[in-house]
């Protein structure tokens, strides 16, 4: 797999109330090569969710504020347990969940 993949340089407008970590709109790359690496890995294996929650975290935002928890649970765990869960990125903690009691 010797393709050269393109960085993504800018950052999509969002409406939405959970903005990104960053805000800068200058030229750098918002993913790192392995970070889009591991995106494309993701969408070529058929886990076309497990790609969005890459890419949310990557952009800073937090998952469970799309995704919902039962489902982002389970991607975590199925992708756990394969060892593709990202460098530097812990799933999120029982104690940063809130409760929908």
């Amino acid at each position: 797999m010797a393709k050269k993949l393109l960085s993504i340089t800018s950052r999509p407008s969002t409406s939405r109330t959970s903005q990104p970590k960053s805000t800068s709109t200058s030229s750098e790359p918002v993913m790192t090569n392995d970070q889009l690496n591991q995106v494309v890995e993701a969408i070529i294996a058929g886990k076309y969710s497990w790609a969005c929650v890459l890419v949310l975290r990557f952009y800073g935002y937090n998952p469970l504020h799309y995704i919902p928890y039962r489902t982002y649970n389970r991607l975590i765990k199925e992708n756990r347990q394969a060892g593709n869960h990202p460098v530097g990125k812990t799933p999120v903690s029982q104690s940063q969940v809130v409760s929908k009691v």
